[in-house]
């Protein structure tokens, strides 16, 4: 494979992370993640997030 880019060719990273909590389940983890990945992507390019659950669970709250 060749993955030559033409020079002025520029590339913009955003990510989104997040870590297992305690029993959690993997379909829980991944929304989480998906989540931050699009936090990202609306605050700017070239960005990572980092969504943890402890985030969540202040966020319920204060939306009650």
């Amino acid at each position: 494979m060749d993955f030559s880019f033409a020079p002025d060719t520029h590339f913009t990273v955003s990510i989104g992370m997040t870590v297992f909590g305690h029993r959690e389940q993997f379909s829980t983890v991944l929304k989480r993640a998906d989540v931050a990945l699009y936090r990202a992507k609306r605050l700017g390019r070239n960005r990572h997030e980092i969504d943890l659950p402890d985030q969540n669970l202040a966020a319920k709250r204060g939306a009650r």
